[in-house]
């Protein structure tokens, strides 16, 4: 890896949000140097950044990486309104469709729909093709009964309405059944997912995606050219005792390019609000048919404390997935039981005084800001009442918990800019509407530093992970966040994109 000067680049802190007077800054290896004209080498690549502003490499981490890549070859019907809308639309797919192939669809958004989906009306327009419709929550999925034939669940094909929706351990089980259906159409869709991060200023991932092969596929990728990322490989219970077995402990570095490095545990304890499945206090409107109407916990507390101090013995951190209230209090329980660290995933909804606990257990919050665009809509579709602490952004960085920013995706799309934006202006992007919370907005520092690696500025020594922006995040019109793309991006002392290339 050879060296690089860039000149006259303007240093951004994120902490201050003041910007430095031009100077020369030398990449050398995966390090930042202090650079200057007389230090330029006849190899060097020197390239002028004109004023332009160099700040910290981004990050996203909680990423669903393949089926982010798969969302894209897969038929969107994010905007159908309703399941009759959602019938149209895979019906007119299916005409176009090969003789017995499958449909898989992403991004439907059942908890905001009039009307249920319903496994007759799905066989009705189907055929002989095996459909399959994902809700946006990945928690559940919409199956006709060729469908839940083909891909192992038999003993699910009654002829009832609801006998093909499938929800929490079933839906992850599918999933993991369709990776083949479309492997071969995402080969090229995974170079391009990660073209498109590069894009926008992403330097590194903490993948989240369930398989035995994560490692052995990141491997591969990385091995070639058109690696991007820096990517964290999170171990499922599935997963983790071959882990300890090897003494593969989080940060552990898993290929000699120095991209991949062994992540969190992440196991999952509640479902999700829209899906009715988030384990809360407050009961739903319109429960899941035969789910509590307080939603579900997926995990006992035994058995998550069982794995929380298997993974604090062998080094590994832990990310929990809780969304609902009674969720995130018998996880902070455990947390505190086990000594284990890492990270609660979502935190979506909170008690008072679990602000608090999760501050002293020195837990960190994986939080995803764009989720706040959808929620905004289905938290009144499913909740008579919302509860109080939803989303508390504000109410965590005040309680003193660091914050990180992730995606979900396919959830919301891996975009960080995207995030910083809800998270600053409490609403999407473009909408009239006022914020959701204003309480619980964010600065633009607050946003930014959430969705580094906790640096706030670059300096000699350091990793070469960087941003080079025309714009200031600090000066610009918070609604203009949103749209903000870098013209550089630096992900371990090598350019990934560049907007002139």
């Amino acid at each position: 890896m050879g060296r690089m000067m860039f000149r006259h680049a303007r240093l951004l802190d994120l902490t201050t949000g003041r910007v430095g007077l031009p100077h020369d800054v030398l990449v050398s290896g995966n390090q930042v140097r202090r650079g200057g004209p007389a230090m330029i080498a006849p190899d060097d690549e020197v390239i002028d950044l004109e004023g332009r502003i160099v700040m910290p490499g981004l990050w996203d981490y909680h990423v669903h990486f393949d089926l982010w890549a798969a969302s894209k070859t897969r038929l969107d019907v994010s905007g159908c309104v309703s399941a009759n809308d959602t019938l149209s639309r895979l019906a007119a797919s299916i005409t176009r469709l090969p003789a017995g192939a499958a449909l898989i669809a992403v991004g439907a958004r059942d908890s905001q729909w009039p009307d249920r989906p319903d496994t007759r009306e799905l066989d009705a327009i189907s055929g002989n093709h095996p459909v399959a419709v994902y809700m946006n929550d990945l928690h559940s999925v919409w199956v006709n009964s060729r469908g839940l034939q083909q891909w192992g669940f038999r003993d699910r094909v009654t002829g009832t309405a609801s006998s093909g929706v499938l929800r929490e351990q079933d839906a992850f089980a599918l999933e993991d059944r369709l990776d083949e259906v479309d492997r071969a159409a995402r080969s090229r869709a995974l170079i391009d997912a990660q073209s498109e991060a590069a894009a926008r200023g992403v330097v590194g991932i903490v993948d989240m995606q369930t398989g035995g092969h994560r490692i052995d596929a990141w491997r591969n990728r990385a091995a070639s050219p058109d690696q991007r990322l820096q990517v964290r490989i999170a171990c499922w219970p599935d997963t983790v005792d071959d882990w300890v077995a090897t003494g593969l402990a989080t940060g552990a570095l898993l290929d000699d390019e120095q991209w991949l490095t062994a992540g969190p545990l992440k196991v999952i304890a509640d479902g999700s609000v829209s899906a009715r499945t988030a384990w809360c206090t407050e009961s739903y409107r319109r429960p899941a048919p035969g789910i509590d109407p307080h939603g579900t916990a997926d995990i006992s507390a035994a058995e998550l404390s069982r794995l929380m101090s298997l993974a604090e013995r062998s080094g590994i951190e832990v990310a929990v997935h809780a969304i609902g209230d009674a969720t995130v209090a018998r996880v902070l329980e455990c947390f505190a039981e086990t000594g284990a660290h890492g990270t609660v995933e979502h935190a979506t909804v909170m008690h008072d005084g679990d602000l608090a606990r999760m501050a002293d257990l020195g837990l960190t919050a994986s939080v995803q800001p764009a989720q706040i665009i959808a929620d905004r809509l289905g938290f009144a579709e499913v909740w008579t009442e919302r509860p109080r602490h939803v989303h508390a952004l504000a109410s965590m960085a005040a309680a003193r918990i660091r914050l990180v920013f992730g995606s979900d995706a396919p959830v919301a799309p891996l975009d960080p800019w995207l995030a910083i934006s809800v998270a600053v202006t409490g609403r999407e992007p473009g909408s009239s509407d006022g914020a959701w919370q204003p309480d619980e907005t964010l600065s633009v520092g607050q946003a930014l530093r959430a969705s580094t690696s906790g640096i706030n500025q670059l300096v000699p020594g350091g990793r070469a992970d960087l941003v080079v922006l025309d714009d200031d995040p600090f000066t610009i019109q918070p609604e203009a966040l949103a749209g903000m793309r870098p013209y550089l991006t630096m992900s371990r002392g090598r350019i990934t994109h560049r907007a002139d290339a």
